[in-house]
């Protein structure tokens, strides 16, 4: 008889940490992973770079409040009362089709922060872009005004108490 598995849908998902650790890759490297309630694993490299800043943004994504990874050794190293929201894609590994954790990001986060935006945006400068595209589809700029109004000026006297 043949073994059928059910893939999860690619897609975004609620779900919750119910298991991680430590582990290591084939190559011997120190590895983070978390399983999740709908039994997906995710694996967070620790290799210096952007892969490990993704790996401490996830872990704190799921609660883990620690500077230490031995921490994870804890039974409530991660919030298990948490939802967190995963990004899953279908990829081919060994000729098979498997569902993958992409993304592991805190509830609502699909709006970059004040701070978050500032940082993608830094040095990226896209205004020629927009204008060229703009008159392509023959659309007008509209110019925006800051959303701070300067501070007006008022007497004591208009207090009132």
């Amino acid at each position: 008889m043949e073994e059928t598995t059910t893939l999860v849908q690619e897609g975004r998902h609620t779900v919750k940490p119910v298991e991680w650790g430590l582990t290591k890759t084939s190559s011997g490297k120190p590895n983070v992973f978390i399983t999740f309630t709908n039994g997906l694993t995710w694996f967070g490299s620790l290799n210096e770079g952007k892969a490990r800043e993704f790996t401490i943004r996830s872990l704190v994504n799921c609660g883990f409040r620690s500077d230490n990874l031995k921490a994870l050794d804890m039974p409530n190293a991660l919030d298990t009362n948490s939802d967190v929201s995963i990004v899953v894609a279908h990829e081919e590994y060994n000729g098979k089709t498997r569902a993958r954790v992409q993304w592991v990001n805190k509830m609502g986060s699909l709006k970059a922060s004040k701070e978050e935006t500032a940082e993608m945006l830094n040095g990226l400068d896209l205004r020629g872009d927009f204008m060229v595209e703009m008159q392509d589809q023959g659309v007008e700029m509209k110019k925006h005004t800051s959303p701070i109004q300067p501070a007006q000026s008022f007497d004591v006297n208009d207090i009132p108490f």
